[in-house]
């Protein structure tokens, strides 16, 4: 999953650079959310999320 398709899926109704500046203020609101994604190599800069990223974010934002 990308970055970009998370994001929207939790923001649907706004634009897309607002719904990833949402979902990192998100990540870094919830610190044992932000430490689990960097314990397992997390690349805030990159665009692809790992499977196993997007269910740590599942477990901790819930499902879009």
């Amino acid at each position: 999953m990308t970055k970009r398709d998370l994001a929207m899926a939790y923001s649907p109704n706004v634009s897309y650079e607002t719904a990833r500046k949402r979902l990192r203020r998100w990540i870094h609101g919830c610190r044992p959310l932000a430490q689990k994604l960097q314990k397992i190599g997390f690349n805030e800069r990159g665009n692809n999320l790992k499977n196993s990223e997007v269910k740590i974010i599942f477990k901790f934002l819930g499902t879009p």
